[in-house]
């Protein structure tokens, strides 16, 4: 009998070179796949994470008398707000007044405040936005006087 001993055929070198080269193309496939999936979860809790944070600075600015606003929330996040709906209270003699801790007496008018943010995230070629609507109470000090 008849034994080569000087290598491989050529057929039997494609068929490992095609079982390489599939190999690898579903490797490369389930890799690139598995890091934008890693991206979009980095951008969905990144929005998570952000809007408790971005909600007390709306209402800061809501008490402020402001509508609507925007900002920078950190170099991939930005936010965009604005009330939609409000509804006032009839006029109360005391509310609770966050900033001191104390009873404020006079009159004042609470206000239910309907608000939509609209987060973004941005990093190199991923862009994700969520939109979120919720309601702020805030309370104003007699009209004339603005927002407390």
């Amino acid at each position: 009998m008849f034994h080569n001993d000087n290598g491989f055929t050529l057929v039997e070198i494609l068929i490992a070179a095609l079982i390489l080269f599939a190999t690898l193309a579903v490797s490369t496939l389930i890799f690139h796949t598995a890091a934008r999936t890693e991206d979009r979860i980095a951008a969905q809790a990144a929005l998570s994470t952000a809007l408790p944070n971005i909600m007390e600075l709306i209402k800061d600015e809501i008490t402020a008398g402001q509508e609507e606003g925007q900002g920078q929330y950190s170099s991939t996040v930005s936010y965009h707000w604005r009330v939609t709906s409000r509804e006032s209270s009839k006029n109360v003699t005391s509310a609770y007044e966050e900033t001191t801790g104390k009873t404020a007496y006079g009159n004042f008018q609470l206000q239910l405040n309907t608000i939509r943010v609209r987060l973004r995230y941005q990093r190199y070629a991923l862009s994700r936005e969520i939109s979120h609507e919720y309601k702020e109470l805030s309370w104003q000090r007699e009209a004339s006087t603005g927002p407390r």
